[in-house]
């Protein structure tokens, strides 16, 4: 078996960490939008890695025949998808936006519960709670990552610090033998 040694600065290390949960908030706005597009394709189905919020308020613009309460539904997805957009676009600036997205997403959250809680189907909310809370995962990722950032380049750094990380392959050895 042979190890290697590799090193990556934090910096690196935390910028890949930054990416990878942007790139989770980013899947959610766009499988919210999905969601939504299946919704008026009157398809019967849902991605659950999505915000609840938006989803619900198309729901109640497509079954209401009130024209007030259809356009404020839409209006309510549309604003919410783009203030995740918003927070999605400028958080490669500053990761206070991934604070804003997070803040944005409990109150989701807490409307999911609420809903699934309210109509007694709370068993069958499950599978959603818990993938709001991996979502939830990414978004607190990126806000403490973010925030680690934002110290590397506010410090000054004598030297190189790194993290070595242990790469282990293992070697066979194959051993020919000729049999004459």
């Amino acid at each position: 078996m042979n190890t290697q040694y590799t090193s990556v600065s934090p910096k690196v290390a935390f910028e890949a960490k930054y990416k990878n949960s942007r790139l989770n908030l980013l899947l959610m706005i766009a499988l919210t939008l999905v969601n939504i597009v299946l919704l008026f394709a009157d398809a019967n189905s849902m991605l659950l890695f999505s915000a609840t919020i938006p989803y619900v308020a198309a729901i109640t613009a497509i079954y209401n025949v009130k024209t007030a309460i259809v356009v404020t539904g839409i209006i309510v997805a549309a604003v919410l998808i783009l203030l995740y957009l918003l927070c999605w676009l400028m958080s490669k600036k500053h990761y206070i936006w991934m604070v804003l997205a997070t803040v944005l997403f409990t109150i989701d959250t807490i409307y999911m519960i609420y809903f699934y809680y309210a109509s007694g189907t709370m068993a069958d909310g499950i599978l959603d709670i818990a993938i709001h809370a991996f979502v939830f995962y990414y978004l607190i990722t990126g806000i403490i990552n973010g925030r680690k950032l934002l110290n590397c380049k506010n410090e000054v750094i004598e030297g190189e610090a790194t993290i070595e990380y242990e790469i282990q392959e293992e070697t066979e050895t194959s051993e020919i033998t000729d049999n004459n």
